[in-house]
């Protein structure tokens, strides 16, 4: 299988933590099987969505599924160590067609001010070990692209930008 999610984590002291990607337009980049990402407003009063008394939106730390690799150690690193990276890109990647062609990405995550808050590993006799992990971070980015045209290049569509520590929209 393609890999199609990547990972760049980009630490403000000790460079980039790098994985073990070859595909190259994300060459050195972690990759990763899946990404969990939750946006919630809770509601103080139970009812329809006419209800009074939301509350502040509320960002889940972002989730990821990957396999242990060259980034596992220094990610379990920053998680214990508490490292600030300054940013962190999520690619998530359409396949090409043409095998020589570099993946596409549709959606592009960015994280600001980021920290590993868990890291954790599973494994058996059968497999590689899996690991889990989740992100917190200051402000957070997601654009979307999509073609105009059936087999059309790629154009962003939308985007989401929210600046967590304030609980506002990013600008």
């Amino acid at each position: 299988m393609v890999a199609t999610l990547f990972v760049k984590m980009t630490r403000k002291v000790g460079g980039p933590i790098e994985g073990d990607a070859t595909e190259k337009a994300h060459s050195k980049w972690i990759v990763v099987n899946s990404v969990g990402f939750t946006a919630e407003r809770t509601s103080e009063q139970e009812g329809g969505s006419k209800a009074r008394g939301f509350g502040k939106a509320k960002i889940s730390p972002m989730s990821f599924e990957s396999e242990l690799g060259g980034h596992s150690m220094p990610l379990m690193m920053a998680s214990v160590a508490g490292n600030v990276m300054t940013e962190v890109l999520i690619h998530q990647c359409k396949a090409s067609d043409d095998d020589k062609a570099a993946l596409q990405p549709y959606i592009l995550w960015k994280l600001k001010e980021v920290m590993v808050q868990t890291y954790g590993v599973t494994g058996d006799s059968e497999d590689i070990p899996k690991e889990s992990w989740t992100l917190i971070y200051d402000s957070i980015e997601c654009e979307y692209w999509a073609p105009k045209k059936r087999g059309g290049p790629l154009e962003k569509v939308n985007e989401f930008k929210w600046d967590v520590s304030e609980g506002v929209m990013a600008g």
